[in-house]
């Protein structure tokens, strides 16, 4: 079996809530596209890591995903159901939302155009 098969069976465990496009508004704050639900796998686990700037941050959990997801993005646990229209809308309103901290893609070494894809939160 494939890495991207294998997660591929995983990512179909959990659910998560993702806001993607952030935009800097005028007033220093982001600004996202509405919040759409993709399967994932989610493993609380914590692992320090170096950022886009080279500064080294520690992850609360890491998120396996069949996408491309954006840094600066936003992720929640759960479900759309689990959510009211205004957080939907806006991630910065719900309270369990958490920053893409590093998003990893990295190319199967054994089949060419499988990938792993991984957000660090």
């Amino acid at each position: 079996m494939s890495i991207e098969a294998f997660i591929k069976r995983l990512c179909k465990s959990d659910t998560v809530v993702y806001w993607a496009s952030p935009s800097e508004e005028s007033d220093g704050s982001f600004g996202f596209d509405a919040g759409a639900e993709i399967t994932c796998f989610w493993k609380e686990e914590t692992e320090v890591f170096t950022d886009a700037n080279g500064k080294e941050m520690i992850s609360n959990a890491m998120v396996y995903v069949e996408q491309d997801l954006d840094e600066q993005g936003m992720i929640f646990h759960g479900a759309l159901t689990d959510l009211t229209a205004g957080q939907i809308a806006d991630p910065k309103t719900v309270q369990a939302a958490y920053e893409i901290k590093k998003f990893i893609k990295l190319e199967s070494m054994y089949q060419t155009g499988e990938y792993k894809r991984t957000a660090m939160i």
